[in-house]
């Protein structure tokens, strides 16, 4: 199984969980209401990225023991990216719901 595989895997796996929970607490509705664009839940995982995005910024770019060590200091950057990556997808699917209202 390939990595991108296991990572499919990974989250399916998640999402049945996540259902199950909502049938388990009787919840009226569906994950994609509550976590969809434009939903809080969406806005919420936008506004907790951009926090991490800060927390690395401020915390790790430059921690002595991650400056000091080059692997590490590109781990963080491209942890960074990535991060910066989603923040960009998330917020542009935010903002595709709205257009789509207008």
């Amino acid at each position: 199984m390939t990595e991108d595989e296991e990572l499919e895997a990974e989250r399916l796996s998640k999402l049945a969980e996540l259902r199950k929970q909502d049938r388990e607490r009787g919840e009226k509705q569906p994950l994609e209401f509550r976590y969809g664009p434009e939903s809080f839940g969406c806005h919420e995982a936008l506004h907790v990225t951009n926090l991490i995005l800060d927390l690395i910024e401020r915390e790790l770019t430059n921690h002595g023991a991650i400056v000091q060590n080059a692997e590490w200091y590109a781990n963080v950057r491209r942890a960074q990216d990535e991060l910066a990556a989603l923040y960009q997808k998330i917020g542009a699917a935010q903002m595709a719901g709205a257009d789509q209202r207008h």
